[in-house]
């Protein structure tokens, strides 16, 4: 009796202490699903409207020449192709798959899965780099009075050191 006790007690815990990895299948079921590739090209969207609006911020009421202009409205532009290259869906994916295996179970694959594929699911997808953007944008906003505090900070910690010497 002893035995089938330690028995139970060994195959339930063992079986709720393994789950299966899920396999690169169904991750990358999961990633199509989800429309990772679609999210990671808007990332690079998204980034590249930032940098935009952060050199609007930070060229406000300053005189730009029209080569200085044509420098500065690359930038962004260059700044995208290199996140395409370095961190393309084709250089990504693998790298997602591996820590989704990491991860998740197959079982968690396979409901993420199934609710991606599910009418909320795809909606969530779908409004999500609305989100994301208008999150980005408020984010921005805020960065400016940040900024204003950040500097007002610096120049008193440096007068307070000045001071104290």
């Amino acid at each position: 009796m002893t035995r089938l006790i330690a028995f139970v007690i060994a195959a339930t815990f063992g079986t709720a202490c393994y789950a299966a990895p899920p396999t690169e299948e169904s991750v990358n079921a999961l990633l199509v699903a989800a429309k990772s590739e679609r999210t990671l090209e808007s990332m690079y969207t998204l980034m590249g409207q930032s940098m935009r609006r952060g050199l609007q911020l930070e060229l406000e009421g300053k005189q730009v020449s029209d080569d200085e202009r044509r420098v500065l409205d690359d930038m962004p532009k260059q700044f995208e192709a290199a996140m395409r290259e370095e961190i393309g869906w084709d250089k990504m994916r693998p790298i997602f798959v591996q820590i989704y295996q990491e991860t998740f179970t197959q079982e968690e694959v396979k409901g993420l899965t199934a609710f991606y594929k599910s009418p909320i699911g795809a909606a969530m997808i779908d409004k999500m780099p609305v989100v994301l953007q208008k999150s980005a944008a408020a984010t921005q906003a805020r960065m400016r009075p940040l900024m204003v505090r950040m500097n007002e900070t610096m120049k008193k910690a440096l007068a307070d050191l000045k001071e104290a010497k």
